[in-house]
Order: structure tokens, then sequence, then C-alpha cells
């Protein structure tokens, strides 16, 4: 792992859930961790869904190994929010590459 390469500075949300007023529940983000990342850009895609165009972005970002990441959480990165679809460990629990989705950007 070249940590040279991380040049990002992400945050790590997970999502929790919360009473509201009608004794409902509301999902709310809370921050995890701020972590050092790389970025790599594997696809982007624009779609007409409902009369509007959409766009998509898939990439992966690769961090220092954590054993606390899941596919239910998410990444806020530059103004964008990625949902994390999958949590790939690389070596001997040296890193963990994160595939992120990015839609409506």
């Amino acid at each position: 792992m070249n940590i040279g390469r991380m040049d990002r500075r992400i945050t790590i949300e997970q999502p929790s859930e919360a009473q509201d007023a009608a004794y409902g529940t509301t999902v709310t983000w809370t921050v995890l961790a701020v972590v050092a990342a790389s970025w790599e850009a594997l696809r982007g895609q624009e779609r007409i869904v409902a009369d509007s165009m959409q766009s998509t972005i898939e990439g992966k970002f690769r961090i220092r190994w954590r054993s606390d990441v899941t596919p239910a959480m998410r990444i806020r990165h530059d103004g964008r929010t990625y949902n994390i679809r999958g949590v790939i460990p690389l070596g001997r629990q040296d890193a963990l590459e994160l595939m992120v989705e990015a839609v409506g950007v």
C-alpha cells in the first residue's frame, strides 16, 4: 500500500436511528471517522430518469485497515455523498478498498 497516494481526507458516516416527535424513527448520520484515502474514479454515466437527467459516479477509495467499516455506511468527500457498495480487505489487514457510488451529482 502506497501511503503517499492517500492525499484526500474523507468522512466515514454511520446511520443511527432517532425517535422523532411523532414517535416514529428517523435515520440520522453520525461521523465514525475522518481518514486519509486515495481515490480512483471507475465510471461515470448520465441517464434520464423521470424526465430529468441523473448522473452517477462509481469509484473506489483506499484507506488504511479498519475493522468497523461496513456497506451500511457512507462517505462524504468534496461536497459529495458516496454510498458504500462493497468493502474489500487488502493484504493481511493492510488496507481496505471501498467501492462507492454517488448518485445525482
